[in-house]
């Protein structure tokens, strides 16, 4: 499990993120552009729930095995 203040410190830099890419669409005039950072922030958004649920040795586990198919 990940001390307190690095997770909380996760969570509010994944909100900034999603929220400044929500902002950004606002401003867009192309409908297709505003769609992709529309996207883009939901899937950060549910990639970031998923991986905060994770315990942490399961987040370990899974980077590993990442490395190892990678290279």
């Amino acid at each position: 499990m990940q001390p307190p203040d690095i997770a909380r410190g996760r969570r509010e830099g994944m909100q900034w993120a999603v929220s400044w890419l929500h902002n950004r669409a606002e401003e867009m005039n192309d409908p297709h552009a505003r769609g992709v950072l529309q996207a883009a922030a939901f899937q950060m958004g549910n990639d970031a729930k998923t991986e905060l649920a994770k315990p942490r040795r399961a987040v370990q586990h899974n980077a590993l095995r990442l490395t190892r198919t990678t290279s």
